[in-house]
């Protein structure tokens, strides 16, 4: 699939009309103009690859106490498990072949770090500070695009559960179990999911009837739009299914390793989500009744994992 880009550094004015028709069409955006300095996002991924190359016992110890933070290992988690609907086909009850290391908000929260590679935590919050600029100039346009004012969704992102989680699809010799995916089909439960991946394919978009594959491009972001967001607009902009694949080892029997951190923009645990009033008319009223972030982030997070661990649930 070739997603359209947007270039951030213009503004909401100028990039309001083209986000909208995108959102409307895919929900997936690749968005240039960003200002991420290079070095930077070199920095962060290696350091996750340090972070998933250690011993089993060293990641594990930065294994945290609540749900949805810190280390988890391989085949915890079933993404799959998380859809509403049925539009494709389902991953029966095989977990998705990926771990990962989650943070809420560094400078708000206790993070239980890993203990290698030294700079990690400086490296994270790096990125952070880099993502939540770029989520504010994305809901910016978004407001603007949906002709609110450029202002309309912070009230909504005063204590965000906004979540950044670094995922690591490790290669394998073995190409896993029948209709086992990398990440199980599934939709993103917030607004917006700002993503940087590495150089390796495998994400792939369900569009009219059928999966196409997304070609990774390192220096754009990709960006798709969640749950959240789909409801507040009253499904003008879609919530896209996708999923990651294993992808084959040309040059083995196995599967190729890949990389990538996401930030899932999330509102206030509290934050009443209902439908935009630009995006409502009597031939079209509210298609959902209102909910708050919170309880459809918790619902979802509930059921994101295959054996579900005993940890605590969302901040409120």
């Amino acid at each position: 699939m070739s997603l359209r880009t947007i270039d951030l550094s213009r503004g909401p004015d100028a990039v309001g009309p083209a986000l909208d028709e995108i959102c409307r069409d895919v929900g997936f955006v690749r968005v240039g103009g960003h200002g991420i300095d290079v070095d930077l996002r070199r920095a962060v991924m290696g350091a996750c690859a340090a972070l998933f190359a250690l011993p089993d016992d060293l990641k594990r110890s930065a294994t945290s106490t609540a749900l949805n933070r810190g280390y988890a290992p391989i085949a915890e988690e079933h993404l799959g498990t998380t859809l509403d609907d049925d539009r494709v086909e389902r991953s029966g009850a095989v977990p998705d072949l990926y771990e990962s290391f989650t943070t809420g908000d560094p400078t708000s929260e206790d993070v239980t770090w890993p203990v290698q590679p030294t700079d990690f935590a400086r490296l994270w919050q790096a990125w952070w500070a880099e993502m939540s600029r770029v989520g504010t100039a994305l809901l910016e346009c978004c407001a603007v695009a949906l002709g609110l004012p450029a202002s309309w969704f912070e009230p909504s992102f005063r204590r965000p559960l906004t979540v950044m989680r670094a995922i690591h699809y490790p290669p394998t010799t073995s190409p896993g179990g029948p209709g086992q995916m990398r990440a199980g089909a599934h939709t993103d439960y917030g607004t917006m999911t700002v993503l940087q991946t590495d150089d390796v394919p495998g994400l792939e978009v369900h569009r009219d009837g059928r999966w196409e594959p997304v070609e990774p491009i390192p220096d754009l972001l990709v960006v798709n739009v969640g749950d959240l967001l789909a409801r507040w607009t009253n499904d003008r902009w879609r919530s896209t299914l996708h999923r990651v694949v294993p992808v084959p080892d040309a040059d083995g029997p196995g599967l190729l390793g890949r990389q990538s951190i996401a930030w899932f923009q999330q509102p206030d645990h509290d934050a009443v989500v209902a439908c935009l009033p630009t995006c409502t008319s009597a031939d079209d009223p509210p298609r959902y009744a209102p909910t708050t972030s919170g309880r459809h982030y918790d619902d979802k997070i509930a059921r994101q994992y295959a054996t579900p661990p005993e940890r605590a649930s969302s901040r409120q």
